[in-house]
């Protein structure tokens, strides 16, 4: 197809030669200097260079950013973000929630107690390809869904990860004293069960839908997210890539470092049981009866109910509802507000 082009296009360059009295050789220099042109228009479509793969990634990107900035990120709600600037963080000031006392004598200094808590952070990564032929052929916009799919994947994934290591509280995720986050037997002072312990969830734990009672009144949250590498789109499209070369196939992704974790067991309280009154008082009382070693409260507030579709109706008829099924007054009418999250269906 070129060599006619050329072809064509020497005999044409003769002819005009003819009548403007240019050489041969001139001839030759201007098809040379069209040539590409010339066989661009005639095949049609783009020709993928630094250029056209320049604005293939700037339209991606932005695709994927749109997407990204769409989700409605719910893990805020129990978690605190937490940035690291290393492989792990070291979380020592964990322990017991501290206050102050009447200064006498000389300060009692509170120590940094080395539980060994540290947060690995994780890499994480999603991927698509692109095939060359479809940047060739003008064929961008068949990529679009694949692109916002792949945004709205990591917009949610911080919830993904949060919300079920709230879950995992329960069994597998350990918090900075070694004990599942949610247990029956948490150190007050943070490391020895010799100075009395507290729980933070039921003595029977139950096996229905999870709900949470917590205290967000504080600066710390009781669910830690921490990122040492933000959600970030990047590409491979180089020509001397593999992938590129043996495949003809151009990648796009999106990497992060981040890592769920656990911060203070005071601050929420988990179970499995069913979500009525009795569970909720029980819950209450265990909250607010938590003191410091040395006998003073610490205060805490259960003011937020979190909960799944499952335990909506529930939680709405505990603490919305003015009267109870009886009709008498519901001592618990407007004592925590309602959190609904669907990430915690089915978990």
């Amino acid at each position: 197809m070129k060599k006619s082009i050329y072809t064509i296009a020497v005999w044409a360059a003769l002819l005009i030669c003819g009548v403007v009295g240019l050489d041969i050789g001139a001839a030759h220099a201007v098809v040379s200097h069209h040539m590409d042109a010339l066989a661009s228009v005639a095949i049609g479509g783009l020709t993928v260079n630094a250029a056209t793969l320049s604005a293939a990634n700037r339209t991606f990107k932005t695709t994927f950013n749109n997407a990204f900035e769409a989700v409605t990120q719910e893990y805020s709600q129990v978690a605190m973000d937490v940035p690291s600037n290393s492989t792990a963080n070291d979380y020592k000031w964990l322990g017991q929630i501290h206050g102050l006392r009447e200064w006498v004598g000389d300060k009692l200094v509170n120590n940094l107690t080395a539980h060994g808590y540290y947060l690995k952070n994780k890499d994480f990564e999603d991927t698509i390809e692109v095939d060359r032929n479809d940047i060739e052929d003008d064929q961008l916009g068949v990529y679009t869904p694949m692109l916002q799919l792949l945004g709205d994947a990591a917009g949610r994934h911080p919830d993904e990860l949060i919300w079920q290591a709230l879950v995992n509280g329960f069994t597998t995720g350990l918090c900075f004293d070694g004990l599942p986050f949610f247990s029956t037997s948490h150190p007050i002072d943070g490391h020895d069960s010799g100075n009395g312990v507290y729980a933070n969830r039921p003595a029977s734990l139950g096996a229905g839908d999870a709900w949470f009672l917590m205290d967000d009144s504080r600066p710390i949250k009781p669910l830690i997210f921490q990122k040492r590498k933000n959600y970030s789109f990047v590409s491979m499209t180089n020509p001397d890539d593999p992938n590129v070369f043996m495949q003809k196939k151009f990648l796009y992704s999106v990497e992060a470092r981040v890592a769920p974790g656990y911060s203070l067991p005071q601050l929420i309280y988990g179970s499995r049981t069913a979500l009525d009154a009795t569970g909720y008082e029980a819950a209450r009382a265990a909250m607010t009866g938590l003191k410091r070693v040395d006998g003073n409260p610490l205060g805490i507030k259960p003011m937020t109910l979190v909960v799944g579709e499952a335990n909506f109706k529930a939680a709405n008829t505990l603490v919305n509802n003015e009267r109870d099924a009886s009709g008498a007054t519901n001592p618990w009418y407007k004592t925590a507000k309602v959190v609904k999250t669907d990430y915690l269906n089915g978990l």
